[in-house]
């Protein structure tokens, strides 16, 4: 039976002894198509990768998400392809389990950071940065509103109004090119602040009113 490292999922760090490796029971992580948010934290599970968030400037304008000052934003982990399929599956949900509770984007990748070392050629670790703004803050939870007339899904980054009542066209509009961060938290907020009233809007209803605000879109026919 092979041995593994015992990691403490409050830490991070590896425990002292090793112990016979066991079978992860999937209904206990971070299962695939699953985000989990703690902290300063964001993970998300894709079929056959990890993503990892540091959240502690996600949001703000002119902030890079950080690591200790060493610019390390967003870390992907990936099993390597020399394990067959099952040992890829089964790292995958250990690695799920090991950080699903932690509440540092530190502690997690230095946690992964120990399991890559004490474990050579089994993951594969890619650090990327990204801007503050392009980042979805903590907490915030996308907005969908689904009527007879429209339907409409937002969040601080983007938005989407497509009309129902028009399928010949299908009018749709959804944050312009250019400005568009400023413009999807405009319409963040305004759609936040108005749900009800939204409810009961047409689709020409709702982009008379985001021009009556200045807030930009993009309006065309989704329909050829």
């Amino acid at each position: 039976m092979t041995k593994n490292n015992v990691f403490d999922i409050r830490t991070g760090r590896v425990l002292a002894n090793a112990v016979p490796a066991r079978r992860v029971t999937p209904a206990a992580l971070l299962t695939v198509g699953t985000t989990v948010e703690n902290g300063t934290l964001r993970v998300h599970r894709y079929r056959d990768v990890l993503v990892l968030w540091d959240l502690t400037h996600a949001g703000k304008r002119g902030k890079r998400v950080t690591k200790r000052g060493k610019r390390v934003t967003k870390l992907s982990v990936t099993v390597s392809y020399a394990l067959n399929a099952a040992a890829q599956d089964n790292t995958l949900e250990l690695l799920s389990a090991m950080i699903q509770g932690l509440r540092s984007f530190g502690v997690a990748a230095s946690a992964l950071g120990e399991y890559a070392m004490t474990h050579p050629h089994t993951l594969n670790l890619t650090s990327t940065e990204e801007r503050g703004v392009d980042v979805k803050p903590a907490g915030v939870q996308k907005l969908m509103i689904d009527t007879a007339k429209l339907n409409l899904e937002a969040d601080p980054l983007d938005f989407t109004v497509r009309c129902k009542l028009d399928q010949h066209n299908g009018p749709t509009l959804t944050a312009p090119v250019k400005a568009s961060r400023t413009a999807a938290a405009a319409f963040y907020r305004w759609a936040s602040q108005n749900q009800d009233r939204i409810k009961a809007m047409s689709y020409r209803e709702v982009l008379q009113e985001l021009m009556q605000l200045g807030i930009r879109f993009h309006d065309y026919c989704a329909v050829d």
